[in-house]
């Protein structure tokens, strides 16, 4: 599937005409990753959006008992990363590689140069972050809330 075919299904990218994708899909690259290769890993520097290709991967955090918790499944169309190169803190999470994947990397230079020369795309994909996040947080909620939920023997 050629990478603008696979931006345009992509939420990040709804509403992008043919020559905003056109630009993304330069600064785009292809990356395949075998069954179990992290693609970030906790506490790194986020340097990189991704758009899963094919494939699956899992987002995992660290517990303090220092065991990972899976906190994802991803599958195609799916992004991640992304949090990172908003604020410029290090990685939250570790994804990994669940069988054979594609995933396409975005470097944050370059996708804020493609952002920063064409500032209609720059409103789209900035609505469409605070969509995504804000679902993120609502669905967080309500895990939180049915956790806070479960009686004292089930709790922290």
């Amino acid at each position: 599937m050629e990478t603008a075919r696979i931006l345009r299904v992509v939420p990040l990218f709804a509403g992008a005409t043919d020559a905003q994708l056109k630009a993304v899909s330069k600064v785009a690259r292809l990356r395949r990753l075998k069954p179990g290769e992290t693609v970030i890993r906790e506490g790194e520097p986020g340097t990189s959006v991704y758009i899963l290709k094919s494939g699956s991967v899992s987002v995992a955090m660290s517990r303090r008992d220092d065991e990972a918790q899976v906190l994802a499944k991803l599958v195609p169309c799916d992004l991640f990363g992304e949090m990172a190169i908003l604020d410029h803190t290090p990685r939250s999470a570790t994804v990994t590689a669940s069988e054979e994947t594609e995933v396409l990397e975005i470097p944050e230079p370059d996708l804020r140069r493609v952002l920063d020369a064409d500032p209609d795309l720059a409103l789209r994909v900035h609505r469409a972050l605070a969509v995504i996040f804000c679902a993120r947080l609502r669905a967080a909620n309500e895990k939180l809330l049915a956790w806070s939920s479960l009686p004292p023997e089930h709790g922290a």
